[in-house]
């Protein structure tokens, strides 16, 4: 179980972001709003969350996809199969993301970048 500081944090920053994004594209074509959206899900679901925490973020950018950027008037409303692929997508890419293995690289003594005092040269 992850504490919850953990997780709030990304997921706040990854709603504040969806949200200025669809708000500063929405004169621009929908598409452009809707792929830096999904890339900012992508992004913040992937800074350690759980899985329905980036499934939850990719609904909430869809929310803000669809209000600003589809409709332009930020009203939500589903419109059929093409606001459903949106949902899934964006969905897809926040699950995805937060499943992607996380690699941990300790430094190993002796490789540059190490801190260890056997590797500096300080005399």
């Amino acid at each position: 179980m992850e504490r919850s500081e953990e997780v709030v944090w990304p997921v706040a920053g990854g709603v504040l972001a969806v949200f200025v994004l669809a708000v500063v594209l929405k004169s621009a074509p929908w598409f452009w709003g809707w792929a830096a959206v999904a890339t900012a899900v992508g992004t913040f679901a992937a800074a350690r969350v759980p899985v329905l925490a980036g499934a939850g973020l990719g609904v909430v950018g869809w929310l803000f996809v669809t209000a600003f950027d589809v409709r332009g008037n930020g009203a939500l409303g589903f419109s059929g199969t093409a606001d459903a692929w949106r949902l899934a997508v964006l969905v897809a890419v926040g699950a995805t993301a937060a499943l992607a293995p996380r690699v941990d690289r300790p430094r190993a003594a002796g490789l540059p970048g190490s801190s260890t005092k056997e590797n500096r040269n300080d005399e």
